[in-house]
């Protein structure tokens, strides 16, 4: 399966902790991986806490004078058996596709099983035969703890269009049915949590959205009663009401840029609104109908509107620069 992969952002690393060795931790990492990526709303995941897996292949000098043969004739089948290689391309009207022959050994096993002499009778000697094949890493010091245990890390990350709250909520669900089928040894804990970042956002959107209408609503009360009132506060959720379908048509989902627009968007819709409302007032109080009012306020103060606008924006890139 060949998938077109988009700009990635972290959302939430899972520290796998076992008191084992490292190759073992590392297997188990990976058939940890493999689970996960089968479940449908996780789209990425790599390991991370590991330095270059190597295979070690000691060989015994008095099995390479029993059967004849010398070092160099056992490096040379081992890498010829060992091959990762292009072997032609497939091209299309849109993409080009190039095709690989891949028999790598990926495990002791697979080594072991590897055929240095064939006899003329069908008789074999393999490598397991003669060598000592080591599981190891090729930086012994390069390793990861977490509560001062050997631990391996599994990063998720996700798409621009997938949900980050979505993603951590199906991570979660994965690690308590993992935890049913594992040893009480193995342990997950939940690190670099990027969705708090959202959930704040998502918090502080809230909390100034009912800010902003309690307030419009008590000064425009006030000043110009409970009709202009009424209207000019109806106008946020309709606006967000609108926002929502157009985002979700065109694919965004609620992430950190969508937030920090929908935050400008409301104080600079509020800002908006009350000048508006006034400059209509203003009109009606003239004379006009509401009609004519409605027009000549709005067209009153539409040069002045997109510097109401640029001016919400600088004054709140302090505030999220704080936040970030």
């Amino acid at each position: 399966m060949i998938k077109e992969l988009e700009r990635t952002q972290d959302v939430v690393t899972v520290a796998l902790s076992a008191n084992i060795p490292k190759p073992e931790l590392k297997d188990l990492a990976e058939s940890i991986k493999e689970r996960m990526l089968r479940v449908p709303g996780i789209p990425l995941v790599s390991i991370e806490g590991f330095s270059k897996r190597q295979f070690q292949i000691q060989l015994a000098q008095n099995k390479l004078r029993l059967y004849g043969i010398s070092l160099q004739s056992v490096a040379t089948i081992v890498a010829q058996q060992n091959l990762d290689l292009p072997t032609g391309e497939i091209l299309t009207a849109k993409r080009d596709y190039q095709i690989r022959f891949n028999d790598e050994r990926r495990s002791p096993k697979e080594l072991q099983d590897l055929v240095i002499i064939k006899g003329e009778h069908g008789n074999e000697v393999r490598l397991g035969d003669i060598a000592t094949i080591i599981d190891t890493f090729e930086k012994a010091e390069d390793k990861a703890t977490y509560n001062n245990m050997p631990t391996a890390f599994l990063k998720i990350r996700k798409n621009s269009k997938d949900d980050s709250l979505r993603i951590l909520e199906q991570v979660k669900n994965f690690i308590q049915q993992e935890k049913q089928g594992l040893p009480e040894q193995v342990s997950f804990n939940l690190t670099q949590d990027f969705t708090s970042i959202v959930e704040d956002r998502i918090a502080l959107l809230i909390s100034n959205a009912w800010q902003g209408l309690l307030l419009v609503f008590g000064v425009m009360w006030l000043f110009f009663g409970t009709r202009y009132a009424f209207w000019v506060v109806m106008g946020l959720p309709v606006s967000f009401l609108a926002s929502a379908f157009i985002l979700a048509q065109w694919g965004i989902s609620i992430n950190m840029l969508s937030m920090v627009a929908l935050l400008l968007a409301l104080g600079i819709l509020m800002d908006d609104a009350i000048v508006i409302s006034e400059s209509i007032g203003k009109h009606i109080s003239l004379g006009k109908t509401p009609v004519q009012a409605a027009i000549d306020g709005t067209m009153a103060v539409k040069t002045g509107s997109p510097y109401f606008c640029e001016s919400s924006f600088w004054a709140s890139m302090p505030k999220f620069a704080a936040k970030a």
